[in-house]
């Protein structure tokens, strides 16, 4: 015996048996451990430590540590658990053919197969070497089947996969071999037992990925075969024996017959005779042997064209079959195409779509013509029987037999006819056919299936990665309401991007992948849907194939191109295909379900991952500091970089690799690359990725001074905020803030300007120039004037320029034009896109010299590029080509990639992908367990780990922070800030109206700086915006920056809020005299007279004083007046049909005219520009709008000039030289409305507790409910006889009236309601005033009978009837007699008791006008009475001191020639309408509230 390892192939293939790992050479020792379900740890170079169940397990100096203890070689016992320790450099793995029927390991049988050291007995019967036996005695010290602890004999087939192990091997069976792992160089092998071989490769190499292996590309011989004709049969000659004899026998008669005649000699006659006789017998021996040698001639003839057939008919055989051959070989059998799966056959995906039969399919097997072209010289009049032999050869060969019958799908719809199960096994075989011959990545399936069969047939083919659509990110099965929703519409967006692709692609029609077999066998999922569009039309030019699958053909759409009929299983006809009628009968394939492991091998092809070659040597990834062959940023040695760096020769930068270690370069100077460019490449094609690293190879080799970048990113700024920290960035311009392309125009065409400026001043052509002489300027020479601040290069880098040129095409317009003045500036232009095709035009084709092209979506865009469709067959993402100039020389490169993670001299780790998903039954992943939450939940936080581009960028930023090094004026400022708090300022002694109101962005002059509003030079101002956007902030802002530099006797504020509370936060400012709001109408009135009032006062002081404004006034009195601004928000919330809208507008035009002279200012806010009157806005000196829903009202105010506007609240434009954008300042720091609330409240409580002077006087008003308690509060101080009747509501202070004056009151209620409720207020009164001995009440209708108690005489109702005449005297006496005591007489229904008492209208004139100051008379009576006694009426009028009434004023007679408006008012009812010194004014009457 021998050791295995000894024979020729012993230690060629020797490895350890974890052979199906990706990298098996990096284990270092495998650790079993022996329970009674095996268990396994793997140690590796990538991880040499792990845990298990608790204990750590390592290798530490080489040595293997478990749970802290060293442990050996082999068995060791740790803890109650038994561990196999085993090193790689044991471990011997061979692949053997057993060569015998029975194989024997065991460590005593001499007839051992493998002689091995422990007891245990293997016996391997393998008489059947397909279902092979195996006997388990466990003799020894352990022996694990299949991972269980065998602890008995057991005996069992040893099927494929089945392991056993022992402590001296481990033994598996693989399907055609067996392998033997030994953990020991004393185990002796026996050769005779075994065939040593090298490992036959189950999956392929790489595996899970998987490449095209060649192809074989058989071609049916197109070979002529033409049976020539047998010669024609040689005839015999007719009469030839009679011929022959005829003449000399004629010869001897004439002579004889002369002989006689003549009498001539007999001996001549005889001797004539004699001629003639042997004529004859030559002639008949002539005869004979013509015919024998014709006879012989025949049979020669027939041999040899048979010999001919025999031949020809072999050569005609041997081709056919040829042809035969490739016929099956080009269309494997289904049957066939299980096991060639199962094995993974070299053929796999071999079809590509640029082959000819890329979506051909067989339907199964029938006879067709054949490809060789036989034929014969016979006719049809031919029917001997050589003729029938040969035709009946050449129609045999002119067909084939039971082979393929096969159908194109590349450019059809095809419509299948049979039943249910006849469709199902059809489509079945062709995809399999499909799935076999051509990739995932080239063809996909959609399929709609009744729900009622997906479980029971279409469920095992969910794993095949052809309906795994990638696109969309969900398999291809239609079977119920979900799938439906999730697929066709996803579908239908795909299909229809195509189309306008495709329309937009021209002559040149692109071709799409993936190619699309869409499957109909349920089309009520397509009820309704979109998709019908395309289904009604052929779909080929999409790359989609439509199969529908139909009972009937009358069910079938006309869009059919290809018919074929299922009859049954056995017999199918292909009616139709490319529209010409066949009727070819074939014979279907077996169904593939009935196949054994059917599914299983299904799914095989779901392991695959396809790996497109490349057809180069380029690496398939590239990382930044890989690109640069470096591990740390360190040894980039930036700061040497920039030092040598001469941008006037070169400013290339280093973009990826084109070979092994061979860089690739990019330089955009003028003489090189330059100076402009494009960069193509389609959504996932790496093109931002590509961008960013260009860009940091520039940033890398040049500093600041010499390289500068501008972000043109339209589609929301990612490479901007990726770049965003270098020294190098300038700024970006994106989509994000919607500013239009006035701005960024303007920033660059001002960089422009201002590069030529600099350029003319330092006497210099070109950017080379200018950078020598900066660089000179350290040793300067005489008489040379140098620049003192660089000017780099400035790349403009617009990402995504097709919507650009979509959307704002005016733009890229400029940018263009741009990009033609500025390659002598020094400004180079970089258009990336995803889509050039149709973008790029002449003028920016003319313009870049240089163009990258990545993944391109189809070879029309790649060919807009790089004239040649190889982009679109790019599938790395950072792979392109770039070509220069008009060469048609292209390279290939790919682009290092900066978002790895920078972990510099770590030690190579492993990273393993521990997270679970559930995949639905849709296809889509659902993550379901994810330990990285695990470590987060037990607060174990690792350390973001930096990227190697974020390393890079930190690195040049230190650099350039501790260099000589200036940063370069950027010709781009950033946007406006959204969102930016008020500087605040301080009060000054002297009055400062110059105010922060917010940002200015003048893009023209590259800069922003603050606006400052002066209140005297803006004058009166008008804010425009749509509402939310702030117009009251505005307002705000205003308000408080001119409150906090000045006191409230400096300038006081009038607040007019018609719109929704936005002023009130401002009401309590000590600056405030008051707020109105547009439903508070007699506020309003107030708030108006009063503006009108301080208008007149002051244009009368300033009209005494002599002088035409404030600051004359102020100059000439040394007086200060403050300055009085009326805020009024929302004025077009005033509607037109409002009454008050004259008044208020004939004020507020009086204000604007005269206001600004006098020291008033109005600044307002309206929604609309319309809303404003014409003679208002002629004398607006400033106008502001914010965001406008009505862009018509921008042109309005700023012309053709006004900016694009943005939906961001407080962004506003205005007009001083330009239109400018402003970003008004919040009035205090706030995160939320709420917190700028509070901060606003809080800052003017404190403003209050710090200001002791005068306020401005607020605008007095009546409280809404004034009770006796709350009136008290008016009354400063109480006197003697002094009547307290209610508050003025003009002024609201307490209207009184004077005892014992010799004038007299009437009191007049309109109701009796209404003198239920005054008169008790003033009635107490009375009786408080005046003592109860000197009050006398007469009352007609005993209203004041509540006083009865309270007087020293109360004349009743009774009374009055009973003694009107003493009633009467004692009024006379009144009148006559000088009362020399006090008495207070109430007459209560004054219009009754004159009539009554038949009174004199003399007497009753003088009772009314009476004027003795010891004798108060008060009248009372309903005024309705008063109103309809003509008698009464004007008496009281004329001699009553003051009248109180209450009711309607157009009934009343007191007063006369009042405004409709007047007449019309309301009041509630304790309000009385107040005569005084023929004045008409309301009070308001103190009343108690209920319940008190």
């Amino acid at each position: 015996m021998t050791t295995l390892f000894d024979t020729a192939h012993g230690t060629q293939d020797n490895q350890n048996f974890l052979y199906d790992v990706r990298h098996p050479e990096e284990i270092l020792y495998i650790i079993f451990i022996l329970k009674d379900q095996l268990a396994r740890i793997t140690l590796t170079e990538s991880k040499m430590s792990v845990t298990y169940e608790g204990k750590p397990c390592g290798i530490v100096d080489d040595k293997v540590m478990l749970n802290g203890d060293k442990v050996t070689n082999g068995k060791n016992d740790i803890g109650g658990l038994s561990f196999l320790v085993l090193p790689k450099q044991v471990l011997q793995t061979h692949f053997l053919v057993l060569d015998t029927k029975e194989v024997i390991i065991h460590n005593q049988n001499e007839h051992c197969a493998i002689r091995t050291l422990d007891d245990t007995l293997l016996m391997i019967d393998n008489t059947n070497a397909q279902q092979p036996n195996v006997l388990i005695n466990p003799l020894g010290e352990f022996v694990y089947y299949n991972d269980d602890k065998i602890t008995q004999s057991m005996s069992c087939e040893f099927k494929v996969g089945d392991t056993i192990l022992t402590p001296d091997l481990m033994l598996e069976r693989r399907p055609d071999q067996w392998k033997v792992t030994t953990f020991s160089k004393d185990i002796i092998f026996n050769p005779k037992f075994f065939l040593p071989q090298h490992r036959k490769l189950e999956n392929p190499q790489d595996f899970p990925e998987y490449r095209r292996s060649p192809r074989l590309n058989l071609q049916l011989p197109d070979v002529t075969f033409k049976y020539e004709k047998i010669e024609d049969k040689e005839q015999a000659p007719k009469g030839g024996l009679l011929k022959a004899i005829l003449p000399p026998v004629g010869m001897l008669v004439a002579g004889s017959a002369v002989t006689l005649m003549s009498g001539r000699n007999p001996m001549m006659m005889l001797a004539t005779a004699l001629a003639s006789l042997m004529t004859v017998t030559f002639t008949i021996t002539q005869y004979r042997t013509d015919k024998q040698d014709r006879l012989a001639r025949e049979s020669h003839r027939e041999v040899d064209y048979q010999q001919y057939l025999v031949k020809l008919t072999g050569q005609l055989g041997l081709a056919h079959r040829k042809e035969r051959q490739i016929l099956h070989y080009q269309h494997v059998s289904p049957e066939l195409l299980l096991e060639m799966i199962d094995k993974y056959d070299a053929r796999l995906y071999e079809r590509m779509v640029n082959h000819k039969d890329f979506l051909q399919v067989s339907l199964g097997t029938g006879e067709q013509a054949s490809t060789l072209k036989v034929t014969s010289d016979y006719t049809s009049r031919d029917e001997d029987d050589w003729a029938t032999h040969v035709k009946q050869i050449v129609g045999t060969f002119s067909q084939q037999l039971d082979v393929p019958v096969v159908l194109s799908l590349s450019n059809q719809t095809l419509g299948l006819i049979g039943n249910d199960e006849a469709l199902r096994q059809t489509v079945e075989n062709l995809y399999l056919q499909l799935a076999f011959f051509h990739s995932y990545r080239d063809v996909n399936l959609i399929t709609l299936v009744p729900e009622a069969t997906y479980t029971t047939s279409w469920d095992k083919w969910r794993f095949l990665p052809h309906f795994k659509l990638k696109s969309i990110n969900t398999r291809g099965l239609v079977y119920n309401a979900k799938s439906r929703d999730m697929v066709l519409s996803s579908f239908y967006q795909i299909v229809n991007s195509r189309k306008q692709v495709l329309a937009a692609a021209g002559r040149e029609k692109p071709t799409f992948l993936p190619h699309f077999v869409f499957t109909i066998f349920d089309d009520s999922y397509l009820a309704g849907h979109g998709l019908n569009e395309f289904l009604a039309e052929d779909m080929h030019d999409l790359g989609v194939t439509v199969i529908w699958c139909k009972e009937n053909r009358k069910l079938l759409p006309e869009t059919i191109t290809a018919l074929v009929e299922v009859k049954n299983h056995q017999t199918g006809i292909v009616i139709q295909d490319n529209d010409q009628h066949l009727d070819k009968l074939y014979q279907p394939y077996p169904a593939l379900d009935s196949k054994e492991s059917f599914e299983v091998t299904l799914r095989k092809l779901s392991g695959l991952v396809h790996m497109e070659v490349e057809k180069n040597a380029i690496p398939e990834r590239l990382s930044l500091l890989e690109q640069y062959m470096v591990e740390t940023v360190e040894a980039l040695t930036i700061d040497e970089r920039w030092a040598t760096a001469d941008p006037s020769q070169s400013i290339a930068s280093m973009i990826g690799w084109k070979g092994k270690k061979e860089p690739a370069f990019w330089d955009l100077h003028e003489q090189v690359h330059g100076p402009h460019a494009i960069v193509g490449g389609t959504s996932g094609s790496g093109k931002s990725e590509f961008l960013t690293t260009f860009l940091m190879g520039l940033a890398i080799n040049f500093s600041p001074e010499d390289i500068g970048m501008l972000i043109i990113d339209w589609k929301g700024g990612g490479i901007a905020d990726t770049l965003a920290d270098l020294p190098h960035f300038m700024g970006s311009i994106t989509n994000l803030d919607g500013a239009g392309t006035a701005r960024p125009l303007a920033s660059i065409n001002a960089e422009l300007k201002k590069r030529q400026r600099e350029f003319r001043t330092y006497g210099v052509t070109n950017i080379a120039g200018y950078t020598k002489l900066y660089r000179e300027r350290k040793s300067p020479r005489e008489g040379i004037n140098y620049p003192s601040k660089p000017l780099p290069h400035l790349m403009l880098v617009s990402d995504e320029f097709a919507e650009l040129k979509e959307n704002v095409p005016e733009f890229l317009d400029e940018l263009t034009s741009v990009a033609r003045i500025g390659r002598s500036l020094g400004v180079h232009l970089i258009l990336a896109t995803q889509k050039p095709d149709g973008v790029v035009n002449d003028q920016i084709d003319a313009n870049a010299k240089s163009k990258v092209a990545l993944k391109m979506s189809d070879e029309a865009n790649s060919k807009a590029l790089i004239k040649t469709g190889d982009a679109a067959h790019i599938t790395q993402a950072g792979r392109g080509y770039l070509r220069v100039g008009e060469s048609e020389v292209y390279e290939l490169f790919q682009s290092g990639y900066g978002g790895v993670d920078y972990t510099p001299h770590a030690t190579k780790e492993a990273i393993q992908d521990e997270r679970i998903y559930h995949i639905h039954t849709s296809g889509q992943w659902e993550l379901i367990y994810d330990p990285r939450e695990d470590i987060v939940d037990q607060d174990i936080v690792k350390a973001d780990v930096p990227t190697q581009l974020q390393s890079t960028i930190k690195e040049i930023v230190k650099i350039f922070k501790h260099s000589n090094y200036s940063q370069p004026d950027k010709p781009w400022l950033p946007n406006l800030e959204k969102v930016i708090v008020t500087p605040t300022g301080r009060v000054d002694e002297n009055r400062n109206l110059c105010v922060a109101l917010g940002v200015l962005d003048i893009p023209s002059m590259q800069e922003q700086k603050a606006y400052v509003y002066d209140l005297e030079k803006c004058s009166h101002t008008v804010i425009f915006a749509s509402p939310g956007f702030g117009k009251s902030t505005t307002l705000q802002t205003i308000v408080m920056n001119l409150a906090r530099q000045n006191t409230p006797e400096q300038v006081q504020f009038n607040l007019l809020d018609f719109g929704t509370n936005g002023l009130l936060p401002l009401k309590d400012l000590p600056h405030v005299a008051d707020i109105v709001t547009l439903e508070e109408h007699e506020k309003l009135q107030k708030m108006l007279d009063r503006l009108a009032q301080n208008l007149a006062e002051r244009k009368s002081l300033f009209k005494k004083i002599g002088v035409a404004n404030l600051s004359q006034y102020q100059a000439k009195t040394k007086e200060e007046l403050p300055i009085i601004v009326t805020i009024l928000d929302a004025y077009d919330s005033l509607s037109q049909t409002d009454n008050r809208k004259d008044g208020i507008d004939n004020l507020l035009v009086k204000l604007l005219r005269e206001g600004a002279a006098l020291g008033m200012y109005l600044v307002f806010s309206a929604g609309r520009y319309n809303a404003i009157r014409m003679n208002m806005m002629a004398n607006i000196q400033t106008k502001l709008a914010l965001f406008l829903n009505d862009d018509g009202d921008l042109g309005n105010l700023f012309g053709r000039e006004k900016l694009a506007q943005v939906e961001i609240p407080g962004r506003a434009q205005i007009k001083l030289e330009e239109p400018l954008a402003l970003q008004i300042y919040l009035p205090v720091k706030g995160d939320s409305e709420v917190d700028i609330l509070i901060a606003l409240e809080q800052e003017i409580t404190a403003m209050i507790d710090s200001w002791s002077g005068n306020l401005p006087e607020a605008i007095p008003m009546v409280p809404d409910e004034l009770d006796t308690k709350t009136f008290d509060n008016y009354i400063s101080k109480t006197s003697d006889h002094v009547l307290y009747l209610g508050l003025n509501k003009a002024s609201s202070e307490p209207e009184t009236f004077e005892l014992f004056k010799g004038r007299t009151l009437g009191i007049f209620p309109e109701t009796v309601k209404q003198a239920k409720v005054i008169y008790p207020f003033l009635t107490e009164q009375l009786l408080n005033q005046v003592s109860n001995e000197k009050i006398i009440v007469i009352d007609t209708n005993n209203g004041l009978d509540f006083l009865r108690s309270n007087v020293s005489l109360y004349v009743g109702k009774k009374m009055i009837k009973a003694e009107p005449q003493l009633v009467k005297d004692a009024l006379e006496d009144l009148i006559e007699k000088d009362a020399s005591m006090q008495q207070l007489v109430i007459i209560n229904g004054v219009s009754d008791i004159f009539e009554k008492l038949s009174i004199t209208p003399d007497l009753v004139l003088d009772i009314i006008g009476l004027q003795n100051i010891n004798v108060q008379l008060i009248f009372m009576d309903n005024m309705s009475r008063i109103a309809n006694s003509y008698s009464i009426t004007g008496p009281l009028k004329e001699n009553t001191y003051q009248l109180l009434f209450g009711g309607d004023l157009n009934t009343q007679r007191f007063i006369d020639n009042l405004s409709m408006d007047v007449k019309k008012e309301v009041h509630a009812k304790n309000v009385l309408h107040v005569i005084k010194d023929e004045e008409l004014f309301n009070i308001v009457v103190p009343t108690e509230k209920e319940g008190e």
